[in-house]
């Protein structure tokens, strides 16, 4: 379960469409320990909303804007060449979002209030029969 963060507003109106504080839901879809590199590797889809115990069906993919660069800057403020970028797995929707998170060691626990950026986007089109 997550929440967000910060009220998502109509472009053109500026009414906000879904408020601070609602909640979503998700499912897992892929998880990987990679050993070689090392690293895990967690794939998610986010599916419902609540907002004050009402939910209806959600559609967002995530926002990499700013992450498909090929340098990064280190902790230490170093550039870092290389960096790895991860697509949604084979098969699946680009509304799967795709984290990485590199460790040696064997278990990992995703931090309490980690923070993505989510963009709505148009419920798919369905083909008719």
């Amino acid at each position: 379960m997550a929440k967000v963060l910060k009220p998502v507003r109509d472009n053109r109106s500026k009414e906000i469409l879904i408020p601070a504080g609602a909640t979503v839901e998700g499912r897992i879809i892929v998880m990987k320990h990679w050993l070689a590199a090392p690293a895990f590797h967690i794939a998610i889809t986010l599916e419902a909303l609540d907002v004050d115990g009402v939910s209806s069906r959600l559609y967002v993919r995530l926002d990499r804007t700013n992450e498909f660069t090929s340098e990064r800057r280190s902790s230490a403020g170093l550039l870092q060449r290389g960096a790895t970028i991860i697509l949604p797995p084979i098969g699946q929707s680009t509304s799967v979002g795709s984290f990485v998170f590199r460790t040696d060691k064997s278990r990992y626990v995703v931090p309490a209030n980690y923070e993505s950026n989510w963009l709505t986007i148009s419920p798919p089109v369905r083909a008719k029969h």
